[in-house]
């Protein structure tokens, strides 16, 4: 997704939906950058993508994060600022 993105944003596989979705959002912005984030430093996102299909709901929250992945977020953080 992210070379797709800094390659304008064209594709023709079976995510183009969701690209043309992106790109669309993408143009609402003054100026943005995307880059790709290693595995080590994306657990949350897994964390949270694998609660979901799991329970097969979605959660909001408004402050603090849900105390299951609070122990990831300080991981990814330290992580992201060591690389």
């Amino acid at each position: 997704m992210v070379q797709t993105m800094q390659d304008g944003g064209f594709s023709a596989t079976a995510a183009v939906a969701i690209n043309d979705e992106i790109v669309i959002l993408w143009k609402k912005f003054s100026e943005i950058s995307i880059g790709h984030c290693s595995r080590l430093c994306n657990s949350v996102a897994h964390e949270l993508a694998r609660q979901a299909l799991l329970q097969k709901s979605s959660q909001i929250w408004m402050d603090d994060p849900p105390s299951s992945i609070f122990h990831l977020l300080v991981n990814d953080v330290t992580v992201f600022v060591n690389q």
